[in-house]
């Protein structure tokens, strides 16, 4: 695996992505809903910056988009 990821010049495999791999929808969800307004709330009254996801990173984001971060 490691010679082929350096004859492609990746330092590590994509992450897995294909039909079976995305979850499914979970649907409305009245305590996701309110769990994530708290989260953002929470931000808001500590001063940090509320641009951040309260589903952590996102995996599947191009590369150039993630060296910016």
């Amino acid at each position: 695996m490691s010679a082929a990821l350096d004859r492609v010049g990746l330092k590590e495999p994509p992450a897995v992505r294909h039909k079976d791999a995305i979850p499914t929808a979970f649907g409305y969800s009245e305590q996701r809903s309110e769990q994530v307004k708290a989260w953002y709330q929470f931000r808001n009254a500590a001063n940090l910056s509320v641009t951040a996801s309260c589903y952590g990173a996102n995996k599947y984001l191009p590369e150039t988009i993630r060296e910016k971060n």
